[in-house]
């Protein structure tokens, strides 16, 4: 992550004439080589700089979260995760060991925070994945002999109870 006084800093860098430090340091290149050569666009786009760093900053930012997920711990001391949402891939999270989960495993982890019984809509919560995908790994979880399909007795709800 990008801090914006060390941005500042770098700036400042153009009292000592080393113009471009912080377009270096915001990764854009071409424009720190242009800095650097032509004294900061002739003093203009240093002084622009002044104002945009902050913008700069938060953009560069964003790509890194974009890319690598927002590291954060929360208040009890568990990483946050990060979830793929690349259509490409399977729709998997990872822990802070770097371990992927699949979807199997989340919904049994689900409905063992749920005192064995899970239903439809806390899979597809847990998953992250749409209703029809989520049928068919719970029917193939049925087939595997992971969980069973039964109703609750005061409602009849449909709910998946773990073996």
């Amino acid at each position: 992550m990008k801090s914006k006084g060390l941005a500042y800093i770098l700036w400042f860098l153009c009292a000592f004439s080393i113009f471009g430090a912080q377009r270096f340091y915001c990764k854009r290149y071409i424009s720190g080589f242009i800095y650097l050569f032509t004294f900061g666009f002739f003093g203009i786009g240093q002084f622009i700089d002044l104002f945009t760093i902050p913008n700069m900053v938060d953009e560069e930012n964003l790509k890194y979260q974009a890319l690598y997920g927002y590291q954060n711990i929360n208040i009890n001391g568990n990483p946050q995760v990060t979830i793929n949402v690349d259509g490409r891939k399977s729709h998997t999270y990872k822990t802070a060991n770097n371990k992927k989960v699949s979807d199997t495993i989340k919904i049994l982890q689900a409905a063992k925070n749920n005192r064995g019984m899970i239903n439809l809509s806390d899979c597809v919560l847990a998953t992250g994945k749409e209703t029809a995908r989520v049928k068919q790994t719970l029917d193939q979880m049925c087939k595997d002999g992971l969980i069973e399909i039964t109703n609750l007795p005061d409602s009849g709800a449909i709910v998946y109870k773990l073996l």
